[in-house]
């Protein structure tokens, strides 16, 4: 993917964050399982991204959705979570430490999402986690991002689409195994670049 991309696009830079889900009684493991975790800060050293994914594993979960939007939310903002919802029991191992994924400011920026299932809401009975889709469309917009999902098997939640219409980004369905997605990723920056607006602000007389 990196190799592809690298090839057409000057000065790409990427990085890695990955969840899995509350690990808490319901959602997820308790020993295993985790909301969202940042794995590689955006970086040029493309063959990072490779050793990343590399580390990363298949973890448990105890039910279908997953915790999709509170990565997101955190992907964009880094800000952490300390929950405060839901059972007082999965206290503190569901919280979320602060992080930096070191967004390049004035770069044009995407958020591309994998996934094979639909998302949990902070409205789903007992959830501890807060932030829902228009949280991340709040902050995908402030920060000029483009949210892209890419959706192996299983239905797509339907906020998937409203994040992707809000955001100028796109809803890609995969074969069940993950083919295409390297062409699904390289169409939808190549295709966001093609309908971008570029604003010259002119500072002082000169």
């Amino acid at each position: 993917l990196t190799s592809a991309l690298g090839l057409e696009i000057g000065n790409l830079a990427v990085g890695l964050s990955s969840f899995v889900d509350a690990p808490c009684a319901g959602f997820g493991s308790s020993t295993r399982d985790f909301g969202y975790e940042m794995n590689l800060a955006i970086t040029t050293e493309l063959d990072s991204l490779a050793t990343a994914l590399s580390g990363i594993d298949i973890r448990s979960g105890s039910d279908g959705p997953e915790s999709q939007l509170e990565a997101m939310y955190q992907a964009l903002t880094g800000e952490g979570l300390t929950v405060t919802r839901g059972d007082a029991s999965c206290r503190p191992r569901a919280d979320i430490p602060p992080s930096d994924l070191m967004w390049r400011e004035r770069a044009l920026s995407f958020l591309f999402l994998s996934t094979d299932a639909n998302f949990h809401h902070p409205s789903d009975s007992g959830y501890p986690y807060e932030h829902d889709a228009d949280d991340v469309i709040e902050k995908a917009l402030e920060r000029g991002t483009r949210v892209f999902f890419l959706q192996a098997g299983g239905s797509t939640d339907p906020d998937a689409g409203r994040i992707a219409d809000a955001t100028g980004g796109e809803v890609f369905t995969l074969a069940s195994d993950s083919s295409g997605i390297v062409a699904r990723v390289t169409s939808g920056i190549f295709d966001a670049l093609a309908n971008t607006e570029i604003e010259l602000v002119p500072e002082g007389d000169d």
